[in-house]
């Protein structure tokens, strides 16, 4: 897996370095953010076992084989293991640039093929592919994040048709390695109490529509907010300057507001899980006892997406203008002239 460009840059560096030191070719075994041996390197003449340190320092074991120092991290089996397959990478990015989103069914498929650490530490440091990924880090209380993704994930197509009925899935229907997911999602909920049998059932609600249909209103009430600021007669004819400044920061703020409101035009899906428990043998007419919890995934559409994308575009741009000095202006507006 390659490293992102300032990293690989750095490892080439000091992979030149050692080659030239050692008078032999280098070969590293790269890994995505793994810490460079050039910053741990003094420049000029030293003897070589500075220079091994250095590579100590930086995790990384050598060996020399064959005429060639060969490098690799200590933990370098742990990393390959969070290694992701770059055709299914690919994949997941053209879905993202065909659809603007990865759907439900796509979030959940990732979820039960890959490991946490190959989703948080390879999936989610895609830039393409982090503002689609957030259900898979929702771990707030009664959001169900990837434990629920991946248990929807492991459903065949009939069981999930099954969700979307009256009565729901029933837990009989689920295999082994189902229910065992089904008890870890429950655990926190039910403890560790016997169920006699239950079902579970699925709904969504998507308020996109009715978000996007409110955006033009807002929209239109923004421009005619803003039409006093942006009027040539509104600034002081002295400080035109001052009027550009405060024109751009209205529009940049206006811009903000509206990506964050579009953020909340996701898709709810909602899983209900419903049990029956053993009844209190103490009652004179015991009955199972009902149980009952509700665990939801928000799941990004376009336009909550792209939203996304905006926000961190101003975020860069801002951080970016920071270090110019020079102020930044909102996505998609024209610098003031």
């Amino acid at each position: 897996m390659a490293s992102d460009k300032h990293s690989g840059e750095a490892e080439a560096a000091a992979v030149a370095d050692l080659s030239e030191a050692f008078g032999m070719p280098v070969a590293l075994e790269s890994f995505r953010e793994l810490t460079p041996p050039s910053i741990f390197i003094v420049k000029g003449k030293q003897p070589l076992y500075r220079l091994l340190v250095a590579v100590e320092k930086a995790g990384l074991t050598w060996q020399i084989s064959k005429g060639t120092l060969q490098l690799k991290p200590v933990d370098w089996a742990l990393r390959r293991s969070w290694m992701v397959p770059e055709s299914v990478m690919q994949r997941y990015k053209d879905l993202v640039v065909k659809n603007g989103c990865l759907s439900f069914d796509e979030l959940g498929e990732i979820a039960y093929a890959l490991t946490d650490d190959q989703i948080s530490r390879t999936l989610l440091a895609e830039k393409e592919l982090t503002p689609v990924l957030a259900p898979l880090i929702q771990n707030m209380p009664g959001m169900g994040g990837i434990p629920l993704l991946r248990f929807y994930g492991s459903l065949s197509s009939r069981q999930k048709q099954a969700l979307a009925t009256a009565p729901g899935l029933p837990f009989a229907q689920l295999t082994p390695m189902q229910y065992d997911q089904l008890l870890d999602l429950a655990g926190g909920q039910w403890g560790g109490i016997e169920i006699v049998s239950g079902a579970i059932t699925l709904t969504k609600r998507s308020p996109a529509a009715s978000a996007a249909t409110a955006q033009p209103k807002a929209a239109e009430s923004a421009t005619v907010a803003q039409a006093p600021a942006s009027a040539p007669s509104a600034a002081p004819k002295s400080k035109p300057e001052e009027a550009q400044k405060q024109t751009a920061e209205a529009a940049k703020a206006e811009a903000s507001r509206q990506a964050v409101g579009t953020l909340s035009a996701q898709d709810i899906v909602t899983f209900k899980f419903s049990a029956e428990v053993p009844a209190d043998s103490s009652e004179s007419n015991p009955r199972p006892a009902a149980r009952q919890f509700t665990s939801m995934i928000m799941v990004p559409t376009k336009a909550s997406t792209d939203a996304m994308r905006q926000l961190i575009a101003n975020a860069t741009k801002d951080a970016g203008a920071k270090k110019t000095g020079s102020p930044a202006s909102p996505a998609g507006a024209a610098e003031p002239k």
